[in-house]
């Protein structure tokens, strides 16, 4: 369907150039093909309202917005489900962002609220990980971590922290003495410290590129440069606004940013990080949607 898409999209910009829009100009930009930028006098009707009749639309049926870890790992097992997937990613390539500005920790999951998503999902991702990493040769280790009570008045908050981490499942956690923790860690000063033999490290970057290996195997299109900038519903479905990266350095918010493209999937993640919230809030419907 893919490249389907990519041969109307190029009917599309023939058509354009020979009706010779005095606003569209020639880019680089979604799927490696050219697409046409509208300026921003084209961009408001009379009513104040953005239309988006002019705006070439097309329809996929998996869009993860966002390929840092967890986008790629979405798109990766969509993909494995036999679905058809297209990840749209605003920076040059996968993984820039907090996937890769972090400690590479493989959390125990010892901390998070009891029976919460949190607690549920690390110690179950955490199992995953371990096993994932195993069979696809994923640089990471199983060093283990020391959570310490620097002085005796600490002690009562350590052991909750204990028993949180133990009732969340979270096995081989223990209680030693500081004699013990500073035997394996000499540059330590504590009275006692909880044990966490199942915290790891994990080479976060080759983890991603055997995630996007796997997900490009099965069929799934990075198409990287192109930014999410919102959305709206027609009717039952969600059109997706993207738009070229460099176009928002350009934009002086003085007008409304016009999409270039109007996705339509059957099924979205949001999956942008940080910017997951405010993403959220460009998307136009009705309130309970």
């Amino acid at each position: 369907m893919l490249k389907q898409t990519i041969q109307r999209w190029e009917r599309c910009i023939s058509a354009s150039r020979r009706r010779g829009d005095g606003h569209t100009k020639r880019k680089k930009h979604l799927f490696g093909k050219w697409v046409r930028s509208m300026s921003s006098s084209t961009i408001q009707s009379n009513d104040n309202r953005t239309t988006w009749d002019s705006v070439p639309k097309e329809r996929v049926e998996c869009v993860v917005i966002g390929a840092g870890v967890v986008g790629i790992a979405v798109a990766r097992a969509l993909a494995l489900k036999g679905r058809e997937v297209l990840v749209v990613e605003s920076a040059p390539t996968f993984g820039t962002g907090t996937s890769s500005r972090n400690s590479e920790v493989i959390h125990a999951g010892i901390y998070y609220p009891l029976n919460s998503f949190k607690a549920i999902f690390c110690v179950r991702g955490r199992e995953m990980l371990y096993e994932y990493c195993s069979k696809h040769d994923i640089p990471h280790k199983q060093i283990g971590k020391l959570i310490v009570a620097t002085r005796s008045s600490e002690i009562p908050k350590l052991n909750d922290i204990l028993n949180c981490g133990i009732q969340n499942g979270v096995d081989g956690l223990k209680i030693v003495d500081g004699v013990e923790a500073m035997k394996m860690e000499p540059e330590l000063q504590c009275v006692k410290a909880i044990l966490s033999p199942l915290t790891g490290i994990v080479d976060s970057h080759s983890l991603m590129l055997s995630l996007v290996g796997e997900a490009e195997n099965q069929g799934t299109t990075f198409t990287y440069n192109s930014t999410v900038i919102g959305g709206h519903l027609e009717g039952s479905e969600i059109c997706l606004h993207v738009t070229e990266t460099d176009r928002l350095t350009e934009w002086k918010g003085t007008s409304i940013l016009q999409p270039e493209l109007l996705l339509i999937p059957k099924l979205v993640v949001n999956s942008t990080g940080l910017s997951s919230p405010v993403l959220a809030k460009r998307f136009n419907g009705p309130k309970n949607v």
